[in-house]
């Protein structure tokens, strides 16, 4: 069964109160009167309600949790609940004998009509609940849970003058949203101050020490089997990396070269020497005039016939033969006229008479040499270099120093166009596939190198320690491959400096302020200055944890 809720304002007389009830539409109305509200703090006027209530065949509950007023409302028999979520119930009340046994049954009317009244009669059993019932009021004011249909309006309904009452109704919603809203600013702030106070505080001690730098230059060799190195004797672990790319450059051809037609021509031979007859071979040298010719096929020779003198004197009886040539190099210097020629080779008497030679010409033009190719293998090495050394030193892993100096280019096979000796209209071109590779030495290794090294030039400085052992910056150059056995020269710059301790520098600084601080470590032995960076803005003593103290060291 649905209820209504009428609030009871403080300035409400019995009347107001009644007509509210009256307004209802719902058949049981809860009443929650404010504190200390006198129209119902009176045995008449809660009788008056009652009756009124059940002429208007109406349930009247009193929402309250005032004990002063139960004993009224069991007198009007009004149930009483203390929340609209309890159960109501008729408050019970005690019954006092009289001097003939007979129960003496209080009246309303003699029940006290005033606050004044009442706080007289019911000050011994109310003196001590006044700050409770304060408190249990506002608890049940703040407990009243209300469907959207169950909420009454606070209009002039109830009102005889059609005015709003002076007192609202609370809107606990918003009191509930407000309330969540400053508790959970709250729990930010407190997160805040944890982390401010316990977690943010950070403090970096710098300390400026007097160091030493030391140039180091040590020769080392390498070895690419891991059984056979040594980092503190010098020998090194490398590993071989590689990459090969297809590539090729232009150039400009430098040589020349003179082309043309080579001369041709006949040669008679006559045979004065040998009765027999005999082949010439191809490719025979004939010369004259310092030219040479060259037979282009064999020739046959016929055998003399008469006298070898007779022949000789005056041809008569010689054996003949026709053999065909070309000059041996182009040009208009071949063409020569009919004259004699000798031929190697060819011995006694046999005489050649060539024909005139012509077609011979020449012309120079711009040519591939050997120059220039050789030029062009350099051009093409160095074109990819500085990429190749990067993308190789991407591929080396980090726990690898590249070793620069050991960069080598090898060129697979070039092919120039045009080819060497060959006529260039234009631009030539060698194209190649070319194969660079490089070393690297284990990172780890060389570092223990280092420090070796190091410790045993400070075997006789108790004081001093090794602030920087140089690998981050250490290089290799010289770098030699003889036939495998490989070496180079270890570079870098290290320093040492006064031996202070990290962990009691941390010690002596725990929440301390930055004078204090200062003071404290300038005292040492071979520091310069202290420095202290606080963090956040707001710390100004050093936090009392190991993790939240940096401890820097910085040469002068």
């Amino acid at each position: 069964m649905s209820k209504d809720v009428v609030y009871v304002d403080a300035e409400d007389d019995i009347t107001d109160i009644i007509g509210k009830v009256k307004a209802s539409k719902e058949a049981i109305v809860a009443i929650v009167p404010p504190k200390r509200v006198g129209a119902l703090q009176s045995a008449v006027n809660l009788k008056l309600l009652a009756k009124s209530a059940k002429s208007e065949e109406k349930q009247v509950v009193l929402i309250t949790g005032n004990r002063a007023i139960e004993p009224l409302a069991a007198v009007a028999k009004i149930p009483v609940a203390r929340t609209l979520q309890t159960k109501p119930e008729i408050p019970e009340i005690s019954a006092l004998e009289d001097d003939n046994g007979e129960i003496d049954v209080i009246e309303g009317e003699k029940v006290p009509v005033g606050v004044g009244e009442l706080d007289e009669a019911v000050k011994a059993t109310a003196k001590d609940d006044d700050s409770a019932e304060d408190d249990m009021d506002d608890q049940l004011l703040s407990s009243i849970a209300l469907d959207d249909d169950d909420r009454p309006e606070r209009s002039s309904r109830g009102r005889k003058d059609g005015k709003k009452s002076k007192g609202g109704v609370p809107n606990f919603d918003k009191f509930r949203k407000k309330l969540l809203i400053g508790i959970g600013i709250g729990v930010l702030v407190i997160g805040f101050l944890v982390w401010a106070i316990v977690f943010a505080p950070r403090a970096t001690i710098i300390i400026k020490t007097k160091l030493s730098k030391i140039d180091v230059s040590e020769a080392v060799i390498f070895t690419t089997d891991q059984s056979q190195s040594n980092a503190k004797k010098g020998t090194i672990l490398i590993k071989k990396q590689q990459l090969s790319k297809k590539s090729e450059v232009e150039f400009d051809p430098t040589g020349s070269k003179k082309i043309g037609e080579k001369a041709k021509g006949t040669l008679t031979v006559s045979n004065c020497d040998d009765t027999n007859s005999f082949n010439i071979a191809a490719g025979t040298k004939f010369t004259s005039s310092g030219l040479v010719f060259i037979s282009t096929a064999s020739a046959s020779v016929s055998g003399m016939t008469g006298s070898a003198s007779a022949c000789q004197n005056s041809g008569t009886g010689a054996g003949t033969g026709t053999v065909s040539v070309q000059a041996a190099d182009v040009g208009e210097d071949y063409n020569l006229p009919v004259q004699k020629y000798t031929a190697s080779g060819v011995s006694g008497y046999i005489y050649f008479s060539g024909s005139a030679m012509s077609g011979g010409s020449s012309r120079t033009v711009k040519a591939v040499s050997q120059d220039d190719i050789n030029k062009a293998k350099e051009k093409l090495s160095e074109a990819n270099d500085a990429a190749a050394k990067k993308e190789l030193a991407g591929q080396m892993s980090s726990d690898f120093i590249v070793i620069d100096s050991s960069m080598k280019v090898d060129l697979k096979d070039p092919v120039s166009t045009p080819a060497v000796d060959q006529e260039a209209s234009g631009k030539a071109k060698l194209s190649a596939e070319t194969i660079y590779t490089v070393y690297g030495a284990d990172r780890s290794q060389v570092k223990e190198f280092l420090i070796a090294k190091l410790s045993d030039g400070l075997n006789d400085k108790e004081e001093q320690k090794i602030y920087s052992n140089g690998v981050d910056d250490a290089y290799f150059d010289q770098f030699v491959d003889d036939g495998g056995k490989m070496s180079a020269r270890l570079k870098t710059v290290a320093q040492i400096g006064p031996k202070i301790d990290e962990k009691h520098v941390r010690e002596v600084s725990k929440g301390k302020r930055y004078g204090e601080v200062q003071g404290e470590l300038e005292s040492i032995s071979g520091v310069e200055s202290v420095d202290i960076k606080f963090s956040p803005f707001w710390v100004s003593k050093v936090p009392g944890s190991d993790s939240k103290i940096t401890v820097e060291f910085k040469s002068k």
